[in-house]
């Protein structure tokens, strides 16, 4: 069981005392998901793969400080477990630093508060929760002459997260779950106008001190709320549906569940080592086979799409003995021959993989495209000037014999000039072939152009994006040079 249940044999202080950190950290790794279920998610081996890395992260950031934490653990998606509950301090805004924080102090007061609260956080950083606590009633509600500074939002979510409290803050002295709903509550209160971001986390946490608590009703009403100020808040969905099926709605949640799942495909895995949703394990895996279809219907359409794409420039004659050879298309088939493996998996993390394999395929031969584009284009100019300047030799040519008057001398010339002409004319055609093939690659190119970079627009791949960067910079290159040539000639 990695997440708290309600009413399980353990209350929430009792299940924070009765592990340890290094537990904790092995069970994420080793709770055990049905057969069944199981397999249809994904292999055992890949699952727990994921979720070593999942504890990994975990204990290198909590262990070795927090401003290590990854940026995988800051999103609050599948990778976040509430007994790691020090990660909330390292979110965005609440990590402000002392310095600038005193810039957007107003007023002496101001910045006495936030020294305090400075404090507050090296002492929680440090494990010293009760004179974390001492610091941050400075920080709110003053001492001595010094009156507080109650309006700000950092104080009250970091008093929160210490009554929170963690499988390292676990003391009935410290944990205080009413606490903890009353400080988080106020977190959003006073941050809902600054960072709406900020109000959601807020609310999260509140539901889940309200769910430890047993109070299902609040408990939905707080974590729907964070929705209501941070609709990409993932955990929120996922929390929102846990509630859902301890009070027996399990209709309900199962819509939530599947937004969390089609957000991050590690919530399948979450989901079922928690005993929230076990209860309905058959809900859950009617619901994780269903977005496994639909995952794997998607997967096919798009490979027979690509398919069809490639199909239509590769039946161009010539193609592979004029252009493939110069371009990496050798590997855009492989990614699709992963595809095809990858589906014959037919597990949710395969059919999802497969996207991910298809889009990069994609976006590899789009990037080859544009490449043949790019290099095709001039190609076709130099190949039109090549043939105008052929044909501008043979007209002068048949303008000058149409000039000579003696007919002997006249025939001798054309027969000297016979095998040149044939040359020519052999060399016209060779262009004009060279050519008309070079036309037929740009038309499907440009076609297919129109439409995918339509598609693609703002969801480059990197390799894409830096490949446009370059020519850009080619360009303005050579424009450059072009226009300090006019400035000599004076002609600028």
């Amino acid at each position: 069981m990695s997440n708290y249940v309600y009413k399980s044999t353990l209350s929430y202080h009792d299940y924070l005392q009765a592990k340890s950190f290094e537990d904790s950290i092995s069970e994420i790794i080793t709770h055990d998901i049905s057969g069944q279920t199981q397999e249809l998610i994904s292999s055992n081996n890949e699952i727990h793969q994921e979720q070593r890395q999942i504890s990994n992260d975990l204990k290198n950031s909590i262990s070795e400080g927090l401003e290590s934490i990854s940026f995988e653990l800051q999103e609050l998606n599948a990778a976040f477990r509430w007994g790691f509950s020090e990660i909330l301090l390292t979110l965005r805004d609440i990590n402000t630093s002392l310095s600038e924080l005193i810039k957007i102090a107003k007023t002496p007061v101001q910045t006495w508060a936030y020294e305090q609260f400075e404090i507050a956080r090296d002492a929680y950083r440090k494990g010293l929760y009760a004179e974390a606590l001492e610091y941050l009633e400075h920080s709110i509600n003053g001492h001595g002459s010094n009156v507080g500074y109650k309006l700000e939002f950092r104080f009250h979510y970091l008093k929160g997260l210490i009554h929170l409290g963690s499988y390292r803050n676990s003391s009935s002295s410290i944990v205080n779950l009413n606490k903890s709903v009353e400080s988080f509550l106020n977190a959003a209160r006073y941050s809902k106008s600054k960072d709406t971001s900020v109000a959601g986390w807020s609310y999260l946490a509140a539901g889940w001190a309200a769910y430890c608590q047993g109070k299902m009703e609040k408990a939905l009403e707080y974590t729907n709320q964070a929705l209501d100020y941070d609709n990409d808040l993932i955990e929120a969905y996922f929390q929102s549906a846990k509630i859902l099926m301890h009070i027996g709605q399990p209709r309900l949640a199962i819509s939530k569940l599947k937004y969390a799942i089609g957000k991050d495909r590690r919530y399948a895995a979450k989901a079922m080592a928690d005993d929230d949703f076990r209860k309905y394990e058959s809900d859950v895996r009617d619901l994780i086979y269903s977005v496994r279809q639909i995952k794997c219907e998607i997967a096919i359409d798009k490979l027979s799409e690509v398919k069809q794409i490639l199909s239509k420039l590769f039946n161009v004659p010539d193609f592979t003995r004029n252009l493939n050879d110069n371009y990496n298309f050798d590997e855009v088939g492989r990614k699709l021959e992963e595809v095809e493996k990858l589906l014959e998996k037919n597990t949710l993390y395969s059919c999802i993989d497969a996207q991910t394999c298809i889009k990069k395929a994609r976006d590899k031969f789009t990037l080859n495209v544009i490449r043949i584009k790019d290099d095709l284009d001039p190609e076709v100019s130099s190949i039109e000037k090549e043939i105008d300047l052929i044909k501008k030799q043979m007209k002068k040519t048949s303008l000058e014999n149409n000039g000579v008057r003696n007919k002997i001398f006249l025939a001798w010339k054309r027969k000297s000039q016979k095998g040149k002409i044939k040359a020519k004319q052999e060399k016209l055609s060779e262009l004009y072939r060279e050519m008309d093939f070079r036309k037929v690659i740009l038309s499907r190119i440009n076609d297919f152009l129109d439409c995918e970079l339509a598609t693609l627009h703002g969801t480059e791949s990197e390799e894409l994006l830096e490949y446009k960067i370059k020519k850009m910079e080619e360009l303005h290159s050579v424009a450059v040079k072009e226009t300090i040539e006019l400035r000599k000639k004076g002609m600028l």
